[in-house]
């Protein structure tokens, strides 16, 4: 993603961080062919919303993308966090809808979503679930699966919750 686009995202994300109190964390996932916890949940106190600014308007353009892999991460962090469950989960995925490294067509993302959502149990310890909710945003492209066809089948398949870890 670059210019216009990149612009969006920045200009969207600095509204989202401009719009959370104290008790809201937020975590901030990039992705490009790999995939980057920029800043793991962390309060939006005054200082964590600065510091999160700064790094949102850093924000570069990169290589291809691996939108999967950002996803599955963004969702990881809600699972991470499952001990300290908040009345809102959210995970924003903000993309220009062309997944072209890694897993790339709508089904594939959608298994993965639903490994986390429903994660087999190996030995005596139950596993952590996704429960959260995904919203997706983002300018569809002609080429390839579309993030429009991934949200249909959100839509359609799944009951997924989605990282904004609201209070």
């Amino acid at each position: 993603m670059r210019g216009a686009k990149l612009d969006f995202v920045r200009k969207t994300l600095l509204f989202v961080v401009d719009q959370l109190k104290e008790c809201d964390r937020l975590s901030l996932v990039t992705y490009d062919t790999n995939v980057y916890l920029d800043f793991s949940l962390t309060s939006m106190s005054t200082t964590n919303k600065d510091k999160a600014k700064i790094t949102i308007s850093n924000l570069r353009e990169g290589s291809s993308t691996n939108l999967c892999g950002g996803l599955v991460k963004g969702m990881e962090e809600v699972v991470q966090s499952a001990g300290e469950r908040a009345q809102v989960q959210s995970v924003l995925l903000l993309t220009d809808g062309l997944a072209n490294k890694r897993v790339r067509d709508a089904e594939g993302i959608l298994a993965k979503m639903r490994e986390l959502q429903d994660p087999p149990v190996r030995g005596d310890v139950a596993p952590k679930k996704f429960n959260g909710t995904v919203y997706t945003f983002g300018s569809p492209v002609k080429e390839a699966e579309s993030i429009t066809s991934l949200t249909a089948l959100i839509r359609s398949r799944s009951h997924l919750q989605t990282v904004w870890d609201g209070c």
